[in-house]
């Protein structure tokens, strides 16, 4: 019979209970991990140059600033 920390026996119930502590623990640990990995520096904007009567633009250059840092 395994030994619990202070010496004394663990049951079957104690044991259950840790191993779903454990499982539980490894749980959140791989979705809270997955959301870190979710997080990326690079970004994408999509979209079309039209007129003023909706037909679209060829050859359109377009501009992006971001005032607040300055890029």
């Amino acid at each position: 019979m395994p030994f619990a920390p202070d010496g004394a026996t663990l049951s079957n119930g104690d044991r259950m209970t840790a191993a779903v502590r454990f499982l539980l623990t490894t749980f959140m640990l791989v979705l809270l991990s997955a959301s870190g990995l979710a997080q990326s520096t690079a970004g994408r904007i999509l979209g079309t140059v039209t007129d003023q009567t909706g037909f679209a633009v060829t050859g359109a250059t377009v501009v992006v600033a971001d005032s607040q840092r300055g890029t």
